[in-house]
């Protein structure tokens, strides 16, 4: 999977390269375009009691999409946040926590 941030630092947008059959998972509403053979699957974030206690509590939403490239190509899915600031990409390697 590759990525790269583009404008940078109040309206930063991820625009992510998902090889076939790689597979993101993003908060509803983070979706600011895709090409049109990506398949997309919304489900409660955590099961429905789980995703409303977040939603209560945290203000989180109650849906995540799950992206996923079903074809023999390279497809572009493009992310951003509901408000205005930065991101920043934290890799992490496998057993390692952030």
């Amino acid at each position: 999977m590759e990525y790269e941030i583009r404008y940078k630092p109040a309206f930063a947008t991820l625009f992510m390269t998902l090889q076939p059959g790689d597979s993101i998972i993003a908060e509803a509403g983070a979706m600011v375009g895709m090409e049109g053979k990506v398949s997309i699957k919304t489900t409660f974030s955590g099961g429905f009691f789980s995703a409303f206690i977040k939603n209560l509590l945290g203000g989180e939403s109650l849906f995540v999409n799950t992206f996923t490239n079903k074809t023999n190509q390279p497809l572009e899915v493009v992310l951003s946040q509901a408000t205005i600031g930065d991101i920043v990409a934290v890799e992490l390697q496998r057993g390692q926590e952030l």
